[in-house]
């Protein structure tokens, strides 16, 4: 994602440990690669407005039952000038915070929440054989913080 698009609104974030991702990302053709995701996470909520209060977006970001999250089924999405290859991610509780966060003043052009952990950003057309390379691959992992990052860019953190 651009930075420009960073700087129209803010987004809250849950980042883990995913030690298999390197080696997956290793196993991809250098020249299918428009860039490689460097850090493991998954986005609760992006489109977060300026007038969103830190505290009411860490408090939705962070429910009491928040517990290890099971990334598997390698897929991907196409965007306009890349393909999305990605794990599909699973706890409750992120769906959970989404819809806490969604109560907040949001912009979002996506109706559904479908947690991901991003791979890698492919040149399009190229996705679907890491698909069917990678699809017995899966892992557990274990929040290690939760980020906010506001529109200017500050980051709030809270370690889990």
């Amino acid at each position: 994602m651009n930075e420009s698009a960073h700087d129209k609104y803010g987004v809250s974030m849950v980042y883990f440990d995913a030690p298999l991702l390197p080696d997956i990302q290793s196993r991809i053709n250098d020249n299918d690669v428009v860039f490689r995701e460097l850090e493991s996470h998954i986005t609760l909520l992006y489109g977060l407005h300026l007038e969103c209060v830190d505290e009411d977006v860490m408090e939705r970001s962070l429910p009491n039952n928040i517990s290890d999250i099971t990334l598997n089924n390698v897929s991907y999405f196409s965007a306009i000038k890349y393909d999305v290859l990605k794990f599909e991610a699973s706890a409750d509780w992120l769906y959970q915070s989404n819809k806490k966060l969604t109560e907040l003043p949001h912009t979002s052009n996506f109706p559904e929440y479908k947690p991901h952990c991003t791979i890698c950003y492919l040149k399009p057309g190229t996705a679907q054989k890491y698909c069917d390379m990678f699809k017995n691959k899966s892992m557990i992992v274990s929040p290690k913080e939760v980020i906010y990052r506001k529109i200017n860019g500050r980051k709030i953190r809270s370690y889990v």
